[in-house]
């Protein structure tokens, strides 16, 4: 004869922290090796001459901004 059981195993919360550690610990040592095979000079080069217009029609070049924080927000309608 069939048995139903009433009793729910009890879940194991340690084995899913120990994943996400793991996933952490894992994920942290792929950064430090990607910052650890960057050129050291990467960073710190200047960006290549952008030049654009504004909304107004006006021409601007990122030479002009030199010295002042830029956003430069690059998107596409597709």
């Amino acid at each position: 004869m069939n048995e139903i059981r009433t009793s729910v195993e009890p879940s194991r919360p340690g084995r899913y922290v120990a994943s996400v550690h793991r996933g952490l610990a894992v994920g942290l040592c792929m950064l430090l090796l990607v910052v650890a095979a960057a050129p050291a000079g990467a960073a710190t080069r200047p960006a290549p001459p952008i030049a654009g217009t504004t909304l107004d029609g006006k021409r601007l070049a990122l030479g002009n901004l030199r010295g002042k924080p830029v956003v430069i927000n690059v998107w596409s309608s597709w």
